[in-house]
């Protein structure tokens, strides 16, 4: 973290810690019940940021979240910058400044996500994986009404890739 009066630095992730962001449609209240240490708030990006145990964060990139590790670099500013700045620190970093992981995990999962086939947000229904037109595998995000939907367009590209 950078010393008071340094100003932002940026920090490679991957390191220390990985940081979880979260846009701004999603973070209104998560940020008021993630207890614990540092979160970032990135006004000009509309996002939010945790910063968990490198690692602990695998898999979580969906529904909007974003999962920074190594081969990422993160703007932050000195601990004390808590307003008057894009980049300030919503939560003030405390210890480590890492925010314990299954709470934060726990609360991403209530919130709503973006649906990939209608774009409304709405409490995600399911996560399907299925083959890429082109090759592959691709993986969606939809809500409830969607989901059926997203379930038969996965399988006919399956079978037009077999030709069954």
């Amino acid at each position: 973290m950078p010393l008071p009066g340094e100003g932002i630095r940026l920090v490679p992730c991957g390191r220390w810690w990985d940081a979880v962001q979260v846009p701004r449609l999603r973070w209104r209240d998560l940020a008021e019940e993630v207890p614990g240490n540092g979160v970032l708030e990135d006004r000009s990006d509309d996002v939010l940021t945790w910063l968990l145990p490198v690692g602990a964060a695998a898999g979580w990139g969906r529904g909007g979240v974003r999962v920074l590790g190594r081969g990422y670099h993160l703007p932050m500013p000195p601990g004390e910058w808590r307003t008057g700045w894009w980049l300030t620190w919503r939560t003030p970093p405390r210890g480590t400044g890492l925010t314990d992981p299954a709470i934060l995990r726990a609360l991403l999962a209530d919130l709503p996500v973006r649906c990939d086939r209608c774009h409304q947000l709405a409490a995600p229904a399911a996560t399907i994986t299925g083959a890429a037109p082109g090759g592959g595998t691709v993986t969606v995000t939809t809500c409830q009404r969607c989901a059926d939907t997203m379930t038969a367009v996965l399988r006919a590209a399956a079978t037009r890739k077999t030709g069954r």
